[in-house]
């Protein structure tokens, strides 16, 4: 048929054409004659890191002198091919590696180089014509297979991947990485699962993720393409599900938003935080006196005052002082703290400010003398404890 040595073949759908690749570019199709046992096996040997196919006819032989170019039968004209000659020629544009027939016979796929080209074999009047080319691959092709219904085709090339392709928009739908360069692939009977035989002396098996997305499309709709868990969709999913009588609806929890103070103190504005909370009731700014305290950003927010921003402060500790005696220790701390962080205070001939230090010594004072009223209490207190028992 060709002097060439044949690295690889195939057999159309109908058994009526062979395809055979060589070391050249074109690939060949050639006829097969008509049996009346089934028709032939194909052998593969790997040879020279090549393959080579060998179609043998366990059953019977094939003449190769034909009798006549042209036959009469029941009043109709057919023309005879010589099974010797190929049917078509086609250039694939690189060294191909592996040819397929969809299940039609009418269209081959080749590969080749980082090519994937698919043919009609009836368009221009029989000759061939090229219908699509695509490039999935960033490296050589080497080998292609299509499923039973002609939707999809997988190849596999050495650069490491196999892609599922839709042989509709010629889109890839499917991508899986590989450990090595694919050397061959082919679908299992069912078409669920893909195997792959690598460079690398190692062949598994995949199962098609194009198949499972099938597959939930005949399901329920409430169980069409559960998303992959982990993902958003996967936590979103069901949200728009309408409840039944007899579920609990759990209310939406709305994520309490933050006030201005607490937004200061989260982004670790102390000052402006204990000015605006100086504003507040006496409780909310003693709240946030004693948080301050407690994360140690008292000083912090007392650092660097002037006379304008120490006077809020220098009122509050009047009002604060003696007003409740839980603020008390909360407010001299502020106090003590305010003194350290500003030593200009010391030295101050600020009318107003000396007002208000007058005022809070005063109140400490009065606060000194209840200490020592109530340690004296205590002490009659423990005595007259001690004289009844």
């Amino acid at each position: 048929m060709r002097a060439q040595p044949t690295f690889y073949s195939c057999v159309c759908g109908y058994n009526r054409l062979i395809a055979s690749v060589s070391c050249s570019n074109p690939f060949h199709l050639s006829p097969i004659p008509q049996f009346s046992t089934p028709l032939c096996i194909l052998i593969f040997m790997h040879t020279n890191n090549r393959w080579v196919s060998i179609l043998i006819n366990s059953i019977r032989t094939c003449a190769r002198k034909m009798p006549s170019s042209e036959t009469e039968k029941g009043g109709e004209r057919r023309h005879r091919v010589d099974p010797r000659e190929p049917t078509h020629v086609l250039k694939h544009g690189a060294p191909v590696e592996c040819v397929c027939f969809f299940p039609s016979g009418n269209l081959l796929v080749s590969a080749g180089g980082n090519l994937v080209r698919v043919w009609d074999l009836r368009g221009d009047g029989g000759m061939g014509k090229l219908v699509e080319t695509i490039q999935p691959h960033a490296n050589t092709v080497m080998s292609v297979c299509v499923t039973s219904d002609g939707g999809c085709m997988v190849t596999g090339s050495l650069d490491s991947t196999v892609k599922v392709i839709d042989t509709q928009t010629f889109d890839i739908h499917t991508t899986y990485n590989m450990a090595a360069g694919v050397m061959r692939v082919c679908l299992s009977p069912d078409e669920m699962c893909i195997g792959i035989g690598m460079s690398g002396g190692q062949w598994v098996v995949r199962r098609r993720q194009d198949m499972d997305l099938e597959a939930n499309q005949h399901l329920a709709p409430a169980a069409v393409r559960i998303p992959l868990p982990g993902t958003a969709k996967y936590f979103k999913r069901g949200r728009n599900e309408k409840a039944e009588e007899a579920d609990h609806i759990v209310g939406r929890m709305v994520r309490p938003k933050l006030n201005r103070l607490e937004t200061l103190m989260k982004e670790f504005k102390y000052q402006q935080a204990f000015d605006l909370a100086l504003t507040q009731p006496p409780q909310i700014s003693v709240s946030y006196l004693e948080e301050l305290h407690r994360i140690g950003a008292l000083e912090i927010a007392m650092r660097g005052r002037d006379e304008k921003s120490v006077l809020p402060i220098l009122d509050f500790l009047v009002r604060t002082i003696g007003q409740n005696p839980t603020y008390t220790h909360v407010a001299s701390a502020a106090l003590k703290c305010l003194l350290d962080q500003n030593t200009w205070l010391a030295g101050t001939c600020d009318g107003d400010i000396i007002k208000r230090l007058r005022a809070l010594s005063m109140k400490m004072v009065f606060e000194l003398q209840n200490q020592d009223d109530l340690t004296e209490t205590a002490g009659f207190v423990e005595m007259a404890l001690s004289q009844g028992s």
